[in-house]
């Protein structure tokens, strides 16, 4: 079996996870091949990818509203970053992973002919819209992308046109293709997006590398024990600032709460854009970390790991917490709260005003604490290790059409 993984780089959540299970392939001796554009952000790649990182300024800062923090692709899917010309047509499956700016959708029938599995890793909801890879309260992908709330007004027909272009391509591989969705979340978007809904999909979840795993349950310092006597709310995003991650809201629930508790809290965020957050003397802040033993450090430092987002297609820092023995406390609704059996493995809240008796309930008990963490860390191993999800994608590449 031969496999050819696409994916824009192997930078960031989707290329990180891309590489792992290409990675797992090559180790079980498969004939598995890697295309990307960069192995790093678009920004460090400016003078080699001029053309790409000016389509996606235009994108970010022109078409898209001025107070909107998410991501939208629309011009930049015009750019073709990989060059067909160099490709060889003889792979058995075709596995798309995050695509915007590596190759344009109109050119992706030139990729496979009629015998050739495709599969497409869905991370976010970009596959589906006219352009935004998050959609918030939006149900334009239902219908035709026609009013997106997220393009200033003069260019809200580039969305439907986008959306357009999407649906008659789609339409050409609908037989030879597998959706794969990281969670039920993201499963039910694609059943009632226009694109999708009669489309064949899957739901596997994300890997993780278990190879830097060890037998610590968090912060293994005792509350009141630690040099500052502080209890560690941690908190890791890849943008603070991007609105879905309601990290201005966390931050003021912290400055009126903190001081309710028997025991000193600090809050500790992590993540891009940490110089627009106010200070806070509880309050530590450090810009996002890419080295992964480093991260893994950082989660060693909490004593719960929290997200309140609003949007998340899987909760991959759940799981990164979670193979460091750090149990999460997050907000019932999106596809974080898939990964998380409430009192067994970590704590599901259903708005911020519980958020403190969830506090309090570990507080409590440190048996308790340590006893959700080692839940987490078991649960996670054996659900989501490169191994396990690698043998779903391979039942995937070997079924009929």
């Amino acid at each position: 079996m031969k496999i050819a993984h696409f994916s824009f780089s192997t930078f960031g959540g989707a290329g990180k996870l891309a590489r792992l299970l290409y990675k797992s392939q090559i180790d079980q001796g498969l004939d598995a091949h890697f295309f990307s554009l960069t192995d790093s952000n678009l920004h460090i790649n400016a003078l080699r990818l001029p053309k790409l990182l000016s389509l996606s300024i235009i994108d970010q800062y022109i078409l898209s509203k001025s107070n909107n923090p998410s991501l939208v692709s629309i011009l930049r899917e015009h750019n073709n970053g990989f060059k067909l010309e160099h490709f060889s047509h003889d792979f058995d499956v075709i596995h798309l992973h995050w695509i915007p700016g590596l190759i344009r959708i109109k050119e992706l029938p030139k990729l496979f002919n009629s015998n050739v599995k495709l599969v497409w890793s869905i991370q976010d909801f970009w596959p589906m819209t006219g352009g935004c890879h998050f959609v918030g309260a939006c149900t334009g992908y239902v219908t035709d992308c026609s009013a997106c709330p997220q393009l200033r007004h003069g260019f809200k027909n580039l969305a439907q046109k986008q959306l357009a272009v999407k649906s008659s391509t789609f339409a050409k591989f609908k037989e030879n293709l597998t959706l794969v969705a990281p969670s039920q979340y993201v499963e039910q978007r694609l059943k009632s997006s226009s694109l999708f809904g009669d489309f064949k999909t899957v739901i596997i979840g994300n890997p993780i590398s278990l190879e830097k795993k060890d037998n610590y349950f968090g912060s293994n310092q005792k509350y009141g024990k630690n040099p500052r006597g502080q209890f560690v709310i941690g908190c890791v995003a890849a943008n603070l600032s991007e609105e879905r991650k309601n990290i201005s809201l966390l931050i003021n629930w912290f400055k009126s709460n903190h001081k309710k508790f028997k025991i000193p809290i600090k809050l500790l965020l992590v993540g891009k854009s940490a110089e627009f957050l106010e200070s806070h003397p509880n309050i530590e802040i450090r810009k996002n970390i890419t080295d992964e033993d480093e991260m893994n450090s950082v989660y060693k430092e909490m004593h719960i790991n929290i997200s309140i987002s609003s949007e998340e297609t899987f909760g991959y820092t759940i799981l990164e917490a979670g193979i460091q023995g750090v149990a999460s406390i997050c907000i019932n609704g999106t596809a974080q709260s898939e990964l998380i059996q409430s009192g067994k493995n970590g704590i599901l809240i259903n708005t911020l005003d519980d958020l403190n008796g969830a506090i309090e309930r570990i507080l409590r008990s440190e048996k308790f604490r340590k006893a959700i963490s080692s839940s987490a860390k078991s649960d996670y191993s054996n659900e989501y290790s490169v191994h396990n999800i690698n043998s779903k994608y391979l039942e995937i590449y070997s079924s009929n059409k």
